[in-house]
C-alpha cells in the first residue's frame, strides 16, 4: 500500500495557493499511484471556510482513484461532523476507537479536542487495547510531540496554548507502526519511535506563515517501508541573508546582483523572497557611498517586486577606518605574521567593526 500523507492546508478560498497546493497534492496521489491519501488536520483554515467549500470540495475527489482519510483538527473540526458527505473515496475519522480498515492496515485517527495530556494517553491505550497485532497500525494524529518540539515555534500563529500533547515514550509498548501528524508547520521532520517505528511532521504543503521558509514537501511511503519526503512546486517564503566583506574585491552592486539571481534561478516562480544585507562597504574602492549602495537595493527590489517583498539594508560604510594609518599599519604587520588567512580575516573583521 502507498500513502501520500499531508496536514495543515489551511485552505480558504478556493483558487488562491491554498487550493492549489490541494489540486497539486490531488494531481500528485495520480502521478504516484497513490492507495491512500491522508490529511491529518487543519485542511480548511476555519470551519466556516470547509463549510462554503463542501461542494467544490466534493468536485475534487469525486473521481479519484484513491481513498482520502480527513482528520479534523483544531482549526476545523466543527465542519466535520458526521454524516457529511465530502466526496466519492472520502472518509473522514471522528471517532478514535473506530479505525479505517482495510486488508492489512488499520488507520486510528485521533481527531481534535480539549484534551490534557493524559487524557490524551488514556485515548492512546484504548486504541492500542483493540488494535491487531497481525495488522499495520497507523495513528493519524493532529497534536504536538512535547518532548521534541517544545522549544520550538513551528506551530503556525497557535501562541502558547497546547493542542493534544503527548511523548515520545508513549508509543513505547504500543502496536503503532507509524504516527502520520499534522499541526508542526515549518519543515519536513521523522523522529523514530520507541518501536523503531516513525512518527512524520510533514510540514505545511504551502506557507500558510513568514515562518515557514523553503520549498514544501509532502511524505509519501510504502507500508512497511521508511517515510520519504517529496518536494512540491507551491507557494512558499525564502529568506536570502547576503553578507558583505569589505576585504573582498568584489563590487559589492555586482556581488548582490548574482547573489539575488542565483537564488531566483533555483527556488521557482512560486516564492515570495525576504532579502536581508549585512555587513560592510569600503566607498574608497568601489567609488559608492551608502545612499549609492541603498537606492541600488531599491531598484532590486522594483526590478523582483513579483518576487521580493521586502530588502532590509544593514550594511556600513568602513572607509573612514580602513584608510585609517593606524589601521594600514596594522593591516601590514599583520600580513607579516603566520597566521592562515582565515585568522587573519577575522582578526580584520573584528578591528575594523565600528
Amino acid at each position: 500500500m502507498r500513502i501520500l500523507h499531508t496536514a495543515d492546508i489551511h485552505i480558504r478560498k478556493k483558487g488562491d495557493e491554498r487550493w492549489q497546493a490541494l489540486e497539486k497534492i490531488i494531481g500528485l496521489c495520480t502521478a504516484y499511484k497513490v492507495d491512500v491519501l491522508v490529511i491529518t488536520g487543519d485542511m480548511f483554515d476555519k470551519g466556516i471556510d470547509g463549510e462554503s467549500l463542501r461542494p467544490h470540495v466534493r468536485k475534487l475527489f469525486e473521481d479519484s482513484s484513491f481513498t482520502t482519510l480527513i482528520l479534523p483538527g483544531n482549526h476545523d473540526y466543527e465542519v466535520f461532523e458526521s454524516g457529511r458527505y465530502w466526496g466519492n473515496n472520502v472518509e473522514v475519522i471522528n471517532d478514535y476507537m473506530n479505525p479505517y480498515t482495510t486488508e492489512n492496515v488499520d488507520f486510528w485517527g485521533l481527531p481534535y479536542e480539549e484534551l490534557r495530556e493524559e487524557e490524551v494517553f488514556e485515548r492512546l491505550y484504548d486504541m492500542n487495547e483493540r488494535m491487531d497485532d497481525k495488522k499495520t497500525n497507523i495513528l493519524i494524529f493532529h497534536g504536538e510531540l512535547t518532548d521534541i518540539y517544545q522549544w520550538l515555534k513551528g506551530f503556525g500563529d497557535e501562541g502558547n496554548k497546547r493542542y493534544m500533547p503527548v511523548k515520545r515514550a508513549y508509543f513505547k509498548d504500543m502496536k503503532i507502526e507509524y504516527v502520520l501528524a499534522g499541526h508542526f508547520h515549518t519543515n519536513f521532520d521523522v523522529i523514530e519511535l520507541p518501536t523503531g517505528g516513525y512518527f512524520v511532521y510533514p510540514g505545511s504543503p504551502v506557507s500558510v506563515t513568514s515562518k515557514e521558509l523553503g520549498k514544501r514537501k509532502v511524505n509519501v511511503f510504502e507500508v512497511g517501508k521508511a517515510p520519504k519526503e517529496v518536494t512540491l512546486d507551491t507557494f512558499h517564503y525564502e529568506y536570502i541573508q547576503i553578507d558583505l566583506d569589505p576585504f573582498v574585491e568584489k563590487d559589492p552592486v555586482k556581488y548582490v546582483d548574482e547573489q539575488i539571481e542565483t537564488f531566483l534561478n533555483t527556488s521557482g516562480p512560486n516564492c515570495n523572497i525576504t532579502v536581508q544585507v549585512k555587513g560592510y562597504i569600503d566607498s574608497s574602492r568601489h567609488a559608492i557611498t551608502e545612499s549609492d549602495f541603498n537606492e541600488h537595493l531599491s531598484k532590486v527590489q522594483e526590478k523582483y517586486a513579483s518576487f521580493i517583498s521586502a530588502v532590509h539594508n544593514e550594511t556600513h560604510d568602513l572607509s573612514y577606518v580602513l584608510n585609517n594609518n593606524l589601521f594600514k599599519e596594522f593591516t601590514k604587520r599583520l600580513g607579516e605574521k603566520e597566521f592562515d588567512d582565515d585568522k587573519k580575516r577575522k582578526l580584520l573583521n573584528m578591528l575594523s567593526k565600528p
